[in-house]
């Protein structure tokens, strides 16, 4: 991938996410390209070491060359490794929330960096003040 701004970053996600048919609405895709997801992947993430078996993962930190674009990859990134690792597919938790309804209140408890951007894309999908990384 080329070296391109975050926002850029968001468009491509969204337009391949709506090339798939996993983003159906314009609220939706407007969330995923107002979200920052890389702002709550700033502590790195995992990817599998190929060829060391089922358990072996190695870290990819924000100082890695291509961190920023693969934050924007339309695939489920690893944050926490503890117990059985079992990324949720980013197409699908878009397709399985419902429309949100006013009032709305959001809350993820106990979750890794990325459960937190999906919490960020539903409240602005809500129309709630954008979301803020803490912790």
């Amino acid at each position: 991938m080329t070296d391109m701004d975050d926002a850029a970053l968001r468009r491509a996600l969204a337009d391949r996410l709506t090339e798939g048919g996993y983003l159906r609405t314009e609220p939706w895709r407007a969330a995923v390209e107002a979200v920052p997801r890389h702002e709550f992947l700033r502590g790195g993430f995992f990817e599998p070491v190929q060829g060391a078996g089922p358990t072996a993962w190695r870290p990819v930190l924000a100082s890695s060359r291509d961190w920023l674009e693969r934050c924007y990859g339309d695939e489920s990134l690893v944050t926490q490794i503890a117990g059985t690792i079992v990324p949720e597919d980013i197409r699908g938790w878009i397709l399985r929330a419902p429309p949100p309804r006013a009032p709305c209140r959001t809350s993820w408890c106990g979750c890794s960096r990325i459960s937190r951007w999906r919490t960020a894309t539903v409240c602005w999908r809500s129309a709630r003040a954008p979301a803020t990384r803490q912790g």
